[in-house]
């Protein structure tokens, strides 16, 4: 099982690089279209600041509009790696559990067979 569970973590932190890199590849396509549209907002007619504001206001939209898109994939990601990990965890727990069960079994039956030798061993003394 800490194999699985290495596994499942290995894989967990490939996929938060995954993430890592295509936030970063998005945050890079988003300041690149915000130089061009600062470049085309310079070219455009300074005497219209109602385009200025409306590509304003949409530079702005789409810029929570790429963040919005990228944590909806990074919590997609974060609960489907949640539920393998959760259950990997619960079998871990409960053979653990199991092996602390065997492990006192082990110790009253060696105690039972102790007993009895010990015993033995008195006796044999006082034959001898």
């Amino acid at each position: 099982w800490a194999r699985v569970i290495r596994a499942i973590a290995h894989n967990l932190k490939l996929q938060a690089e995954d993430a890592r890199r295509n936030q970063a590849q998005i945050h890079r396509h988003h300041d690149q279209r915000l130089v061009e549209t600062q470049d085309q907002r310079w070219t455009a007619d300074e005497s219209k600041p109602e385009l200025q504001e409306e590509l304003q206001r949409l530079q702005k939209a789409l810029a929570e509009l790429h963040l919005e898109v990228e944590r909806r994939k990074l919590t997609g990601k974060l609960q489907h790696s949640e539920a393998p990990l959760a259950k990997a965890e619960t079998k871990l727990k409960d053979r653990h559990t199991k092996a602390l069960t065997c492990e006192n079994h082990l110790k009253r039956a060696q105690k039972g067979v102790m007993a009895p030798k010990q015993q033995r061993d008195y006796v044999n003394e006082l034959d001898t």
